[in-house]
């Protein structure tokens, strides 16, 4: 039988004594049938220190359970929040900037991550950044990125004309889309791409 316990203090969760994630204080957790495993959003399974957990008293049926890592939901609203900014092909912006002054299409993604503190860090490059899905083993088909939220498609193309967008999950797209465009949201053709993934370390519905 599952039980639910409340972190009440920042909190390392733990694999064969290794730091998997940190969990911030408040963090409802669900505990294994094993005494102090911890169930992730993912399915997989840590270890946390009792020292740092007490008896959650909410609503057990339903509880906040979180692992504080971001939804694709987040991706697409940090996104937007750049849409009418310029596209500048090859532009490098300071991912620290919480309002950057023009993207490429890349440069948007890359940044959103990194606001969000995505953890492992996403490269630059929509070569780079479908390679980096690929190793995860979070690659999905075309058609469920179109309706899946914060969902990465990709044109990857030999003479290396490549592009990346943001999926918003009703067929449309938050993207740096070029020159002419500059960033905003675009109707999604998926025969358009040549891959798609979720992004790892991001929690989808």
């Amino acid at each position: 039988m599952s039980k639910y316990m409340e972190a009440t203090a920042n909190l390392n969760i733990r694999e064969r004594g290794a730091v998997i994630e940190t969990v911030p204080k408040g963090t409802v957790l669900t505990i294994g049938g094993v005494w102090l495993e911890v169930l992730m959003d993912d399915g997989t399974y840590g270890m946390a220190s009792g020292k740092y957990l007490r008896t959650y008293s909410g609503d057990v049926e339903a509880p906040p359970v979180t692992s504080g890592k971001p939804t694709g939901a987040a991706v697409v609203t940090k996104a937007m929040t750049q849409a009418g900014d310029p596209y500048i092909f090859g532009t490098e912006v300071d991912l620290a900037d919480p309002d950057p002054d023009a993207f490429d299409c890349s440069e948007l993604v890359q940044w959103v991550c990194a606001q969000l503190k995505v953890s492992p860090t996403m490269p630059d490059g929509a070569l780079y950044q479908r390679n980096h899905c690929q190793n995860y083993g979070t690659m999905i088909s075309l058609a469920t990125a179109v309706k899946t939220a914060g969902a990465l498609l990709f044109r990857i193309q030999a003479n290396g004309s490549n592009h990346v967008v943001i999926s918003r999950g009703d067929g449309s797209t938050i993207e740096a889309k070029g020159s002419a465009y500059g960033v905003g949201v675009f109707s999604l053709n998926a025969a358009n791409f040549t891959h798609a993934a979720k992004i790892p370390g991001v929690v989808y519905a």
